[in-house]
């Protein structure tokens, strides 16, 4: 395929979708980008070649004045064919409305062969997900039966209302790690008006009475089951509930004929989530996110924005 006939638009062509629908490729379809689109204000750019032998999307975020773009956002991947290097080279030339572009790369698929810079973080996934079983792990057995005890109504939420209780258990859970939100109420407000037309995407969610106490979020893409979000009441975390919903995530991609179940990335900082991860038979490897500069010079100075950024959000600026 020659680089020079990629496209690129803010629409996609005739025939994205059917392809999108018959990969069972979720992520790279329109309805995952008015998801992205709807909670984040993300502008989507589309690109192919003739005959769609190679197709795949980027969404492209705002970050002040500067457009960062990712491809297939938030796992990677194409929808058709391998991304490579000349492809970025193909983009710069097009010079679309995007400075800097990251592309993430499974630690389980081949790394690019590029001189990109990139940014790693531990991956866990659970790889033989046919052939998994519950009763070659005692512990989690165990736990399990634990939250079984309690009086946890576990069923799919798709209703509208349940936005804000979805974002602010995420927002506790990441700001009681020190994390960083990336998500917005609004966001989940998508997912869920997505989860309720699309057996591709479930909200799987416990309650104790009426409560929220944990929810897990999973997207099935082609063969692979991936863990979106999961987050527990502080109250719940002793009960058992984290380890019942990704149980029952899990049991699930395996009835549909997922080969993988994905658990994502976690910061390196946080070594229990990993292990949390690695309960369920996950092994795990280094993600990377590759940088290209689309727009060598605003790329660059988003670069040095967010080292500075990131410099003086780890000083104590208070006053002693």
């Amino acid at each position: 395929m020659n680089p020079s006939d990629l496209q690129f638009a803010s629409t996609p062509p005739v025939g994205w979708s059917e392809l999108s629908e018959k990969q069972g490729c979720l992520i790279h379809s329109p309805e995952w980008h008015d998801v992205i689109s709807g909670g984040f204000g993300a502008k989507p750019v589309y690109a192919w070649d003739k005959g769609l032998e190679l197709a795949f999307s980027i969404s492209v975020f705002r970050a002040g004045p500067f457009r960062i773009g990712y491809v297939g956002f938030p796992i990677g991947g194409a929808l058709r064919g391998p991304l490579r290097p000349e492809h970025v080279e193909r983009l710069r030339e097009s010079r679309p409305a995007i400075d800097l572009l990251r592309i993430p790369i499974s630690g389980f698929e081949p790394p690019i062969r590029t001189e990109f810079r990139h940014q790693s973080a531990p991956e866990t996934a659970v790889l033989d997900l046919p052939n998994w079983c519950l009763s070659d792990f005692p512990k989690l057995r165990r736990d399990i039966k634990k939250a079984g005890r309690n009086p946890f109504n576990v069923r799919d939420v798709i209703e509208p209302a349940y936005a804000h209780a979805l974002y602010a258990l995420y927002r506790h859970t990441i700001l009681s790690h020190h994390g960083r939100l990336r998500y917005n109420a609004g966001y989940f407000a998508k997912l869920l008006e997505l989860a309720s037309c699309t057996d591709r995407l479930r909200i799987l969610a416990a309650f104790d009475n009426a409560e929220l106490a944990a929810y897990v979020v999973t997207v099935l893409d082609r063969d692979v089951a991936y863990y979106l979000h999961g987050a527990t009441h502080p109250e719940r975390k002793a009960s058992g509930v984290s380890d019942l919903l990704v149980y029952t995530a899990l049991e699930w991609a395996r009835n549909q004929g997922m080969r993988c179940f994905n658990l994502m990335s976690s910061p390196a900082s946080q070594p229990g989530l990993i292990r949390f991860k690695e309960k369920f038979g996950g092994s795990t490897k280094l993600h990377r996110t590759y940088e290209a500069s689309i727009s060598p010079i605003r790329a660059g100075l988003f670069s040095a924005t967010q080292a500075m950024y990131l410099a003086l959000s780890g000083l104590d600026l208070r006053k002693r």
